[in-house]
């Protein structure tokens, strides 16, 4: 026989995996596509923050890269197919998104690390056990 709070304590964490999942997915699925189809305009940045995008974007592959990334990872989040390697695969991007807003766009980037870094944080709390046996001694 089951314990009851582990039925509540079940479906809230599916719930808040498939909202996390759902919010860090639409993110990353849609500004992906928008970096290769520019449906819309991106709100202008602080100046280092511009020459830093300017800088990925000139090599002609960073930012090609990260945006298939994105798109990819969006699917996987969207589906609920690959979850783990979503996560995985978007860390370094997380990492790069937060650390840039944070340090180059100054003010502006709050609400974009955060937008990112909380969903991100999310579900790597929820999926934690395909993660753990990386940091066994």
């Amino acid at each position: 026989m089951t314990e009851p709070h582990k039925d509540d304590t079940d479906r809230m964490m599916n719930t808040m995996d498939l909202i996390f999942r759902i919010f860090l997915g639409l993110n990353f699925f849609i500004f992906g596509l928008n970096g290769f189809f520019k449906w819309f305009a991106i709100p202008q940045a602080h100046e280092r923050m511009e020459k830093f995008q300017k800088a990925l974007i000139e090599t002609g592959y960073v930012m090609t890269v990260v945006k298939w990334i994105e798109v990819i990872s969006g699917l996987f989040l969207l589906t609920g197919f690959f979850v783990p390697l979503a996560i995985l695969i978007c860390g370094p991007i997380v990492f790069m998104i937060v650390s840039a807003h944070l340090f180059l766009n100054q003010k502006r980037g709050y609400g974009i690390s955060l937008s990112v870094l909380l969903p991100y944080l999310g579900l790597l709390w929820i999926h934690w056990s395909s993660f753990s046996h990386f940091f066994i001694l």
